[in-house]
This record gives C-alpha cells, sequence and structure tokens, in this order.
C-alpha cells in the first residue's frame, strides 16, 4: 500500500494552494469544475460531487516548436551515442598488449590509451582465448630464460678437464713474408763548377739534368710505395749521378 502526501491551502475563495510529492500547484476555481496549474501542466478538472465521478484534461498543449527543440535535442543525443560507439569500436580494432618487469600488463588502444573498465570487458568477451594465448606465451618465455638460469652450470666445463686438440697437417704453402728494400732517398746533383756557372749552355744542360733527375725519383718513389701497399718487395735501380 502507497502512501500519497498532499495537502492545501485556501489563499482566497476559489484560489487554493496545493503541496505534493509532486511539487506545488495551484488551483482556481469552485467545487466541481477547477483548474490546475503546475510544473506538469495547465489541467481542467470537471466532477459531480457525491457521485465520484470526475474529468481531467490538459488544456496547454506543447507547442510544435517545443516539440520539434525536443525532437532535434533527442536526436543529438542518439546521434552523439552512435558517434561515441564508433569511435569505441575504431579503438578496439588494434590493442597493444605489454607486460612489464614487475608482472602488470599495460593494455592500450588504438590511439594508445589506456582502456577503460567498460572496454576491458568488453575486450575480454570477445578476445578471451587471444588474450589466454598471449599470456600462455609470455609464461612460458619467461619460464624457459628461468630454466637456462638455473641449468647454466651444467654447459660450465670443469677445471679439472683437459681439453685435448686434433691437429691436422697444414696443406697450403707456407707463406713468405716479403723484404722491402729501403725507401729511396733523394741524392742531389753536383754542383756545376765555377767556370761553368759562366756559360749558359752548361747552365742549361744542369738545369735539364737536375729535372730528368729528380723525375726519376719520384718514379722510383712512387713505385717503392706502390709494391708495399701490395706486398711485393720492388726492385729498384740506383741513381747514377
Amino acid at each position: 500500500m502507497a502512501f500519497r502526501f498532499r495537502k492545501s491551502i485556501k489563499i482566497v475563495p476559489g484560489v487554493r494552494v496545493n503541496f505534493g510529492e509532486r511539487g506545488t500547484s495551484l488551483s482556481v476555481g469552485k467545487r466541481g469544475a477547477s483548474i490546475t496549474i503546475g510544473k506538469q501542466g495547465t489541467y481542467a478538472n470537471v466532477s459531480i460531487p457525491g457521485t465520484g465521478i470526475s474529468f481531467r484534461e490538459r488544456i496547454d498543449k506543447e507547442s510544435e516548436q517545443k516539440r520539434l527543440q525536443r525532437e532535434e535535442k533527442r536526436l543529438l543525443r542518439e546521434y552523439e551515442k552512435l558517434k561515441q560507439e564508433e569511435l569505441r569500436r575504431e579503438a578496439l580494432k588494434n590493442v597493444t598488449l605489454e607486460l612489464n618487469d614487475n608482472g602488470s600488463i599495460n593494455i592500450l588502444n588504438s590511439f594508445n590509451e589506456p582502456l577503460s573498465r567498460k572496454d576491458m570487458k568488453l575486450l575480454w568477451e570477445q578476445h578471451s582465448e587471444k588474450i589466454k594465448a598471449w599470456l600462455e606465451n609470455q609464461k612460458n618465455e619467461i619460464n624457459g630464460d628461468v630454466d637456462l638460469l638455473e641449468n647454466i652450470y651444467q654447459d660450465t666445463v670443469e677445471p679439472n678437464n683437459v681439453i685435448e686438440y686434433i691437429k691436422k697437417p697444414f696443406t697450403k704453402n707456407k707463406p713468405i713474408k716479403p723484404t722491402f728494400e729501403h725507401k729511396p732517398e733523394y741524392q742531389p746533383l753536383p754542383p756545376l763548377g765555377f767556370f761553368a756557372k759562366f756559360s749558359k749552355k752548361k747552365k742549361e744542360e744542369y738545369a735539364q739534368k737536375v729535372k730528368e733527375h729528380e723525375k726519376k725519383y719520384h718514379d722510383e718513389l712512387r713505385n717503392w710505395e706502390n709494391e708495399k701497399k701490395h706486398g711485393n718487395p720492388p726492385i729498384f735501380q740506383s741513381l747514377q749521378k
């Protein structure tokens, strides 16, 4: 059985203020015919006293503009819900799982953002087998590394063991270490004599000999460097005066 609270206060003849669970309203009129105005709307009330027969009808019909505005807001809310759902589905298309060193797991969506509790629940409902397989693989990798560390002593050679080597004959020709002569040194030509310096012809001949002598030295030096680089000992000719 439900209880209702309603109290009415008479202000002036024909006007009453009503207090109820749904708020405050104002009634205008006499017994059997009145109008009630409240936040729920404006209603006309007609009754036959003593019979229990009454009739109530709303008389402030909502305007078409307000109805359209309300419908537009409802459609916008539906659109936002659909948009959020589409973004959520897009974010869950590519989920990344990362195992931390402390054993915790990071689960990130396509936008590299942590998943909400709602998305985590949906992910587990749709891809629980894949997640279990990933966790099993991570467990096997960690346990495999632990087994290697525990049994590493089995690969260690005992200190008292003598390692035996199998000797095989060397079938290739024994390499010969190249021997290089000394690096060529430049030996200048002897200078002109005292009287030859006064002869133009002697001076020109001497200049030509110096030029050829320097060229020969540079050629021998270049050959020596090339032969040394390739490992073949060069044969030099001594510089002649």
